[in-house]
């Protein structure tokens, strides 16, 4: 017998695996040399340029073009829905109809009664008007105790006088709350125009209560159920405080909260309307210890010397991870030595995941700062906003909002179920009207590593970075992991760093890392992320979902909590 004959000859599934992970690896590598090549490379930088010489001149990326087909996505939006007929049939057979009371505040002019006309045409008829006078002068928290104490129903749903319900909206809130404790739900909402043309949507994130802390983005429609509105409300300090954001704050404190991801209503006022977002600090930040991978000595000083100058004393030690060999190394060496860091030398492939791990082994500060040699601060009072986030409760993982060096967003967090599985929201963006939350402190699935504060405490017990993943997906990776294990991950909107990105390295993608990556959270990547919205095309160009072009993900009215339909808490 041969020496290299095998004891068991191999079955037909063994050998065509095998033949397709080389035929993989082979059309992974000439893909790589296509991105590569001088001709793609040359139309890369000559886009740079153009996008470059755009923004300095103003003409950066605007929503006016996708606002423009808002008409076509309400139609799209309306065909997704069961007939009235469907709906009523729906109803009759539920075992819990709740009787919504509907509270609704004078506004200061109205043309009409367009809430009371908007409650005449809904589909869920088991509701009741409660008219707070308009010539009541009490704080906005008194005045809505005073209703929900007069109000026979078991939830309570806010309206002003000028906004308007779509039909279906009370229906939507009621299937909501089947066989679901929910203490408040929302839904999205539009912003009329001069025209209907002119109409602009406010799409929402699943909960985030990071956000929340930030600005009132819940606003309206906004559905409580009373006795929790009657606790939650009850203290001095909301009524006091008399203004929306303090009292939506005070009524999402410990609530099963849900969101339904659906345009439910035309808001004729300013929900947002608030007082100062409660501030975000600590009495006594933890100090951080950095890790920096690099081999460019160019890049580590412009970096550490960035970091010197704006960190101030929360930034105790920084780790430099040299990747190099000989007079490199050497350089590198005198870099870090110069700004007073240390260096660890690492030989072989570059592995982000193994040099990062290394770099967080040493013992040191409660938290670890992951940032990228390329990544440049030109700004104070970063580092300790992030601090500020980490330190909130339930929070694990804190990443930055990162821009290009022309400005527009190179990184607002990560999204699933899109590109290569993630992908960076808004990325190439100043701002957004379709998606307003683009530049604000927010609960995200992922950040990423290029500038990343952790609990070290956390990091360990999740064994770092899995080194499963040597270039791509292990931020994403260590992200996700945190938050299965009930660690919530923000991102926060700092100004003045800079990110120039894949400056150490090329930014590819292997099959290698990608099809462990998909296999691992291949349930998370069947549905629209829960942090961003199934109305917006899965891109990380700001976009409305439209079919054919992207299926509608929406569930229709009676899926199980847990599904596009219902994102909860």
């Amino acid at each position: 017998m041969s020496s290299i004959a095998r004891e068991h000859p191999p079955d037909d599934a063994e050998v065509l695996n095998a033949l397709l992970a080389l035929q993989m690896r082979f059309l992974d590598e000439r893909l790589i040399r296509v991105e590569n090549s001088i001709l793609l490379r040359f139309a890369r930088g000559m886009r740079q340029r153009i996008a470059n010489v755009a923004s300095m001149l103003g003409r950066v990326r605007t929503d006016h073009a996708e606002l423009a087909r808002y008409g076509a996505w309400l139609l799209q939006d309306a065909q997704s829905l069961p007939t009235a007929e469907q709906m009523a049939s729906a109803i009759a057979s539920w075992r819990f109809r709740p009787l919504i009371s509907v509270i609704v505040l004078p506004a200061d002019e109205t043309d009409g009664q367009p809430a009371l006309e908007s409650l005449g045409s809904q589909v869920y008829t088991h509701h009741e008007a409660v008219l707070i006078p308009r010539t009541s002068r009490d704080p906005l928290a008194l005045r809505l105790q005073h209703a929900a104490r007069e109000a026979k129903g078991d939830y309570l749903l806010f309206l002003r006088m000028s906004d308007r319900l779509r039909p279906h909206a009370l229906y939507c809130f009621a299937e909501g709350l089947q066989d679901c404790g929910y203490d408040l739900i929302y839904a999205d909402h539009e912003i009329p125009g001069e025209s209907p043309a002119a109409r602009v949507p406010v799409f929402k994130p699943g909960w985030s209560p990071a956000l929340l802390r930030h600005c009132s983005y819940i606003g309206a429609p906004m559905l409580v159920r009373k006795e929790h509105f009657l606790r939650a409300g009850a203290s001095d300090g909301a009524v006091n405080a008399g203004d929306w954001h303090n009292l939506t704050l005070r009524l999402a404190d410990r609530a099963e909260v849900g969101h339904i991801p659906r345009v439910l209503m035309q808001c004729g006022g300013n929900w947002a309307e608030s007082g100062a977002p409660k501030p975000v600090s600590s009495s006594r930040p933890s100090p951080s210890v950095a890790v920096i991978c690099s081999r460019s000595p160019a890049l580590l000083s412009a970096c550490l010397d960035s970091l010197r100058r704006t960190a101030g004393t929360l930034l105790a030690g920084i780790t430099v991870i040299g990747h190099a060999e000989g007079e490199l190394l050497e350089q590198l060496r005198q870099v870090a030595r110069r700004h007073g860091a240390t260096l660890e030398p690492y030989s072989g492939p570059f592995h982000f995941a193994r040099m990062c791990n290394a770099g967080a082994r040493q013992e040191g500060e409660e938290h670890l700062l992951f940032l990228n040699d390329d990544v440049i601060a030109r700004t104070r009072g970063w580092l300790e906003a992030m601090t500020g986030e980490l330190e909130q409760e339930g929070v694990g993982v804190v990443g930055a909002l990162l821009r290009y060096p022309t400005g527009e967003v190179q990184h607002a967090g990560i999204a699933l179920a899109m590109g290569d599985g993630a992908g960076h929201v808004g990325k190439g963006y100043h701002a957004s009207r379709l998606w307003p939350w683009l530049c604000q402190t927010r609960d995200v699935s992922a950040v990423t590593g290029a500038c990343m504060l952790v609990r070290r405490r956390i990091f360990r017990q999740l064994g770092g970075f899995d080194e499963l993943f040597p270039t791509n997906y292990n931020d994403v990776d260590f992200c996700l992991r945190a938050r299965s294990g009930g660690h919530g991950v923000v991102v926060c909107a700092v100004e003045g760093l800079v990110h120039k990105e894949c400056q150490t390295r090329p930014g590819v993608v292997r099959v290698a890392e990608r099809l462990p990556f998909l296999s691992r959270w291949w349930r998370l990547l069947r549905g629209a992320d829960f942090y961003y919205t199934p109305s917006l095309a899965p891109t990380e160009e700001l976009s409305l979902r439209l079919s054919p072009e992207y299926p509608w993900p929406l569930s229709l009215p009676g899926a199980e909590p847990g599904s596009q339909m219902f994102q909860v808490r």
